[in-house]
């Protein structure tokens, strides 16, 4: 919207999120904020946004010799995104790699909310996702198998929540060989070792 936030926290680390602390400073009731990096700091940086309710922004800035003016880093309400994978038969499918990536256009600001999530399907195929930047989403699995049925890109809205039936096809075992192992007189066997060859 183009409205001033105070109380952003706005942090500085040598090498994106996990890399060491360089700076810290949270911005002025007119949004504005200074941050002073020590003179070891590497040529680039990495820079993040982050304020209760709002997706988190972050990106590379490159140093130089004289003071760097940032463009406007905007800051969007977050939206979040719910779903249940399942086979084609209905079955639900559990501990499935997906990842969403979001489209990132040329003239958005030098800070940028974070485009790539990766997640896993629980033990009843479902998932829950916060913290995401409104904008136009694609999904895609990451695992070898099942084949995520296409999905065509998404739009989230600022502070929407929508539920995602998503569908995926499970290649049929091959080779599978089903049976009861019997005694001459009817019974049933326990623990007989059964092999299959060529």
């Amino acid at each position: 919207s183009g409205r001033e936030l105070a109380g952003v926290e706005l942090v500085v680390r040598a090498t994106g999120q996990g890399g060491p602390q360089l700076a810290c400073a949270t911005s002025a009731a007119d949004g504005s904020f200074t941050l002073e990096l020590p003179y070891s700091a590497p040529r680039f940086v990495h820079l993040c946004a982050l304020s209760e309710g709002r997706a988190r922004s972050a990106g590379r800035v490159a140093l130089g010799p004289a003071r760097v003016e940032l463009e406007d880093v905007l800051l969007a309400r977050e939206a979040s995104l719910a779903g249940r994978l399942r086979a084609l038969d209905g079955r639900a499918l559990s501990g499935v790699g997906l990842r969403l990536v979001r489209t990132v256009s040329g003239s958005e600001a030098a800070l940028q909310a974070e485009a790539v999530v990766e997640f896993q399907s629980d033990a009843r195929g479902a998932f829950e996702l916060a913290g995401l930047a409104p904008g136009e989403w694609s999904l895609r699995c990451t695992s070898e198998r099942p084949a995520l049925v296409p999905l065509a890109p998404f739009v989230l809205a600022q502070g929407t929540n929508p539920f995602l039936e998503l569908v995926a096809e499970v290649p049929p075992a091959l080779g599978i060989i089903a049976g009861r192992v019997l005694a001459a007189d009817g019974s049933a066997l326990a623990r007989v070792q059964v092999e299959a060859r060529d």
